[in-house]
C-alpha cells in the first residue's frame, strides 16, 4: 500500500511574504550570481544550479524553510499524535518512512519560454516536502 499512498494528491501550502524585503534582496542578489546548467529529460527541461544547501550565503533561507516544515508537520500531525508517540513516529506511520531531520536539498532553477516540467510522481525515498 505504501507505493499507492505516494500517488495520492498532495496537500499544498502557500506562504505569503515568506521573505521580508531585505531577505528577498539578499537571495535575489545571490541567485543572480549563480551558474546554471541545462537539465533535460522527457519529464522536464529547465536550468538548475549545483547543490546550494551548504552555502553559507543562504543559511538564513535554510533555517526559514526548516522552521516552516516543522510548523507544517506540527499542524498536519496534531490530530493523529497519541500521547505516547513523538512526531517522527507519526511521520513513519503516515508516510511509511522517516523524514531526515534538518536535511534539505536546495537548488536554484529557472525556465525559458520553451522549457517545461510535466506532472509526474516525484516521490523520493527521503523526501517529505518539495517547494519552489
Amino acid at each position: 500500500m505504501n507505493s499507492f499512498r505516494c500517488k495520492l494528491p498532495f496537500i499544498h501550502y502557500s506562504i505569503e511574504n515568506f521573505l521580508n524585503p531585505v531577505e528577498y534582496k539578499k537571495i535575489s542578489d545571490f541567485y543572480n550570481k549563480l551558474n546554471f546548467s541545462l537539465k533535460h529529460t522527457d519529464l522536464y527541461k529547465f536550468y538548475q544550479t549545483d547543490e546550494l544547501t551548504e552555502n553559507k550565503n543562504i543559511l538564513f533561507f535554510k533555517k526559514k524553510v526548516l522552521k516552516i516544515c516543522k510548523e507544517i508537520e506540527n499542524h498536519e500531525n496534531i490530530h493523529t499524535l497519541d500521547e505516547s508517540e513523538d512526531i517522527m513516529a507519526v511521520n513513519l506511520k503516515i508516510n511509511g518512512s522517516e523524514m531526515i531531520r534538518n536535511n534539505l536539498d536546495i537548488f536554484g532553477s529557472f525556465y525559458r519560454a520553451d522549457n517545461y516540467l510535466l506532472c509526474h510522481d516525484d516521490c523520493l525515498e527521503n523526501r517529505k516536502y518539495a517547494f519552489s
